[in-house]
């Protein structure tokens, strides 16, 4: 049997077409939906999701504990993390999936990219390492875990070579001219 009483309205107080209309005079502790945020945001709820379990995009909450707890985004949270990532140009974003080198190593599979540089002496570096430390790059390169690794393991056994030679040296007498 169906109805044809008027249709029940959303769970929430505001439509999504009426947070964007709106969306400057709310207080920062307002809470959005993710249909109300998808609005704001002019993406998908599905893209909202994708970007909860990736980790990358806004802060949300959960109200309750559960698995099907429904999700909040706080109005003022949204802007915080939305000026951080605005960006003058591209060369400001890390456009990996991973937050740093770290988390890469950490999280990532062997198949999973970064991005790496190389010095004029052929020193692989952490990219954005490089960038801190002014190192002389000639080639930027995205890569996957296990070259990466590779890299490191080469560099780090020339540097040990490197200081072993050193200390080798020191210990080996010199052989001093009679006068």
């Amino acid at each position: 049997m169906t109805s044809n009483g008027p249709k029940k309205s959303a769970p929430w107080v505001m439509a999504p077409e009426e947070i964007v209309s709106k969306i400057h005079t709310l207080s920062d502790e307002f809470e959005l939906s993710p249909p109300q945020l998808a609005a704001v945001m002019q993406t998908t709820e599905d893209q909202l999701k994708t970007m909860r379990e990736n980790g990358d995009g806004p802060p949300f909450g959960k109200l309750g504990g559960g698995v099907k707890s429904p999700v909040r985004y706080q109005l003022g949270t949204y802007r915080e993390w939305r000026k951080r990532h605005t960006y003058n140009n591209t060369s400001e974003i890390n456009v990996s999936r991973f937050s740093g080198m770290a988390d890469f190593l950490s999280t990532g599979a062997m198949d999973d990219m970064y991005i790496v540089a190389k010095d004029s002496a052929g020193f692989q570096w952490e990219f954005w390492e490089g960038i801190r430390k002014q190192a002389d790059i000639d080639h930027v390169m995205w890569l996957p875990m296990d070259v990466i690794l590779e890299g490191f393991r080469k560099g780090a056994g020339a540097r040990w070579s490197e200081k072993n030679a050193e200390e080798l040296d020191d210990c080996v007498p010199r052989s001093r001219s009679r006068q």
